[in-house]
Parts: C-alpha cells; sequence; structure tokens
C-alpha cells in the first residue's frame, strides 16, 4: 500500500492532530484496498452514467438543446470567415475575433454533424491524456491505485460539463 501523504515534519503539530492523522493512517492501513475498490466501483458508475448521458446528446440531439454552443460557434466561425457580420447576427453569442481563429480548424472545414463527433472525440482524448497524466505523475504504486486515478477524469462533474457546454447555453440556437 502506498502512502499519499507527503512527507512533513510534524515537530511543531499539536499533539491531537498527531493523534488524529496516526488513527487515520492506521484506518487507511487497514481499510484503504477494500475503499479505493469501492471507489473505482461508484467512479465507474458515475463515468459511464455521466459520458453515456452527455455524449449521445452532444453527438445525435436534433434541436432544442443539443450542441447549441457547438452550433452557434460553428454559425460565428462561417460568418468571421465569409466576410458576413458576427455580432449581432447570431443572437447573444459573441466571441472575440481571435476565438473564430482559434475555431477555424474544428469549425471552419466541417459541416454541423461532423464537427460534433470531432468535439466529442477530442473531448475524450483530452480526458484520456488527462488520465493518463495523473496516473503517470501519481505515486500510485497498485493496480488499484492506478485505476482509482485513471477514472477520476471521467467521473468527475467537469467531464460532463464539458460535454454539457458544447451543446447548450440556452435552447434557442
Amino acid at each position: 500500500m502506498s502512502d499519499f501523504s507527503p512527507h512533513v515534519d510534524t515537530s511543531d503539530t499539536p499533539g491531537w492532530c498527531r493523534t488524529v492523522t496516526a488513527a487515520l493512517h492506521r484506518q487507511w492501513e487497514r481499510y484503504g484496498q477494500t475503499g479505493l475498490q469501492l471507489a473505482i466501483g461508484l467512479m465507474t458508475i458515475a463515468a459511464l452514467w455521466r459520458l453515456g448521458h452527455e455524449l449521445p446528446r452532444l453527438v445525435w440531439e436534433q434541436g432544442g438543446p443539443g450542441a447549441v454552443d457547438l452550433r452557434a460557434r460553428h454559425a460565428e466561425v462561417q460568418h468571421w470567415f465569409a466576410g458576413q457580420p458576427v455580432y449581432g447576427a447570431v443572437e447573444d453569442r459573441d466571441y472575440p475575433p481571435a476565438s473564430y481563429t482559434m475555431l477555424w480548424p474544428s469549425l471552419g472545414w466541417l459541416d454541423v454533424a461532423p464537427a460534433r463527433g470531432l468535439g466529442a472525440a477530442s473531448t475524450l482524448v483530452a480526458l484520456g491524456w488527462l488520465s493518463y497524466l495523473c496516473v503517470r505523475e501519481s505515486r500510485a504504486q497498485t493496480r488499484t491505485e492506478y485505476g482509482f486515478i485513471g477514472l477520476l477524469a471521467f467521473a468527475v462533474t467537469f467531464s460532463s460539463l464539458g460535454l454539457l457546454q458544447q451543446r447548450r447555453t440556452s435552447a434557442a440556437a
């Protein structure tokens, strides 16, 4: 079992704090693997639910909140590079001009449907890369610890929020 806590000089720490810390370490040594396995199970369920709920909505949902932000950015990029007015042309979704240049590689040459797939794929690649970096930089020593750290990026709320932000700001697009 690895020790996730950094080495810290505790000579000036109050006695009660050292006592609590020692008790927590004992509990970790006793129940840590079981706790990690339970957490991995819960995080797997959370990741499957979040990604299973948001990815199809981003890629396939038509109208309404389906890919609203992505559709708005697509329209803005198309307007900008066609020399058409952007500001005020797409309802209250005006990004700075530099944004259109950055979005051009993914939105400028694709229709909305393939851009939605590209957005979903690039989000999954980014989450996978983040997961890889977290595992690589962690001090994990067991497969259970690797699994726990590797699932963090997929299970936490921000991963589904990133997909959600690509697909909706409002239902008025």
